[in-house]
């Protein structure tokens, strides 16, 4: 969890304590840190969750699927996550080498489709779900992390894919 060793977390969990401490002097109050401690990490996680602030830029696109997707993306990344839903990502015509590429799906089912004339780097992380890949229909089910080679082994710039599947399906496929 990032947000732990941020120095907004941080600084607000040493000025809260410090007004504790202080509350705790003037009105002689007995106030049990430990739980103040877990009181304020727990409201400050939910908030964190809640509006996970990002320097991305963020879009909601409608597919025909009636589904949702998001999608962040900056300087050296693009990434794709689907909750609840399905989603077909075309990354056919994608060819930024110096971008990463990472597809999350949960509870879900994306399928992906890659252009034959690219080569690719998958990084394949699954828990709970299966994780389809071509040409020879390598499978990752149950729990595993795989990398795998898609396309020309020989070329020497590939575009760069981490695709992480939990408790959904994600099919990977060559657009021809």
């Amino acid at each position: 969890m990032g947000f732990f060793v941020s120095k907004f977390f941080w600084g607000t969990l040493l000025i809260g304590w410090g007004l504790v401490l202080i509350v705790e002097k003037l009105l002689k109050v007995s106030i049990p840190y430990g739980r103040f401690i877990l009181a304020f990490v727990l409201i400050y996680a939910g908030i964190y969750l809640i509006t996970k602030h990002s320097s991305h830029k963020r879009i909601v696109i409608e597919k025909n699927t009636n589904k949702a997707e998001t999608v962040s993306e900056s300087a050296d990344q693009r990434e794709y996550n689907l909750t609840f839903g399905e989603n077909i990502i075309d990354l056919s015509s994608f060819t930024d080498y110096s971008k990463r590429i990472i597809i999350n799906t949960i509870f879900g089912t994306t399928d992906v489709y890659l252009s034959e004339n690219e080569a690719y780097n998958i990084s394949v992380n699954t828990v709970f779900g299966k994780t389809m890949l071509p040409p020879d229909k390598a499978v990752n089910m149950g729990f595993g992390s795989n990398n795998y080679t898609v396309g020309d082994d020989s070329k020497e710039n590939k575009i760069n894919i981490e695709i992480n599947t939990i408790f959904g399906n994600t099919s990977i496929m060559i657009k021809r």
